[in-house]
């Protein structure tokens, strides 16, 4: 039972410094466990990610912000 609260710890560790490495915009880091890809609309950026491991807890992820790149508007 330790392990498994061990090993959940752990993806949950890495499901946070993905999203702290996202907001703070160092995508760098993300590109060793996600496919990266973005794109620029009249309105908005959005930057998306697929996880390159199939089994991995957080699969993919997409976020879109203003223009500006500043305020996000939308995450999934």
């Amino acid at each position: 039972m330790a392990r498994l609260k061990t090993a959940s710890g752990a993806n949950i560790a890495k499901a946070l410094a993905d999203l702290r490495a996202l907001l703070g915009g160092d995508l760098s880091s993300l590109k060793d466990r996600y496919v990266l890809s973005a794109s620029r609309g009249p309105s908005d950026v959005e930057v998306s990610g697929t996880a390159k491991d199939k089994t991995a807890s957080v699969r993919g992820f997409t976020l879109t912000l203003d223009k500006t790149m500043v305020l996000p508007v939308k995450a999934k």
